[in-house]
């Protein structure tokens, strides 16, 4: 396939996630990620492209947090992934269908939790890791994340990711009721490595239906979220 050619598909997958919801799109080369943790990529192979997809999650439910607990986490869940997951897999379909391989990254994770879905937000120019362990868009963590792995040569969104700017806000770590958040240095190739998931289960209780998720406290208070 000519450059031409490519060019219309990344166009196509563009135009597909604005049309179908996305507030947020890019693209990444995640061959550095794979060089560092190639067993991240366990449930994909060896697909290194990556496209990053965000949907806005609804402020008036973060913002009503804890009392909108309930109704917050089955939006999250039934909502706003599913909408993501299902532009990652139209995303997919396009790729496949111009001759390429293409896998929407499972959304909760089939094999293992990798972090893999932010870690290519991250490289995709689409945000930063911030102290909670989220993907930092311009509109703060309030997003739900799909990603998909292709070996399609698209042409990355950004040259470098975007730089940290958590600086020394720690209201996402004071404010855990789970103190899920470890006392040690964040590792951007590892979103997971310094977060405690079973002690954030332990407040998440099961009140949505996939039995994954999060009390949503810490993307409440992040200042890069918060409306103006």
């Amino acid at each position: 396939m000519n450059a031409i050619d490519l060019s219309a598909v990344e166009k196509e997958i563009r135009q597909t996630a604005k049309e179908m919801g996305a507030s947020h799109f890019g693209i990444a080369n995640m061959e550095g990620a794979y060089r560092v943790r190639p067993e991240s990529f366990e449930e994909s192979g060896k697909l290194l492209t990556g496209i990053s997809i965000a949907v806005s999650k609804d402020d008036w439910l973060i913002d009503g947090l804890p009392l909108t607990d309930n109704q917050y986490r089955t939006d999250h869940y039934l909502v706003k992934i599913a909408l993501a997951l299902r532009i990652g897999d139209a995303i997919c379909a396009k790729l496949t269908g111009a001759g390429y391989r293409a896998h929407r990254l499972s959304h909760p994770p089939k094999i293992k939790p990798t972090g893999l879905y932010k870690l290519i937000g991250h490289w995709a120019g689409v945000g930063w890791i911030g102290k909670n362990h989220l993907l930092i868009t311009s509109r703060g963590p309030r997003v739900a994340l799909a990603a998909v792995l292709t070996d399609a040569p698209l042409t990355p969104s950004c040259e470098k990711p975007p730089a940290r700017l958590c600086y020394g806000c720690t209201r996402c770590i004071d404010i855990c009721p789970g103190k899920a958040f470890k006392d040690e240095p964040l590792v951007e190739t590892d979103p997971l490595r310094s977060f405690d998931i079973s002690k954030c289960a332990q407040v998440r209780g099961t009140i949505n239906p996939t039995g994954w998720g999060g009390c949503g406290l810490c993307v409440k208070v992040c200042p890069f979220g918060i409306p103006d």
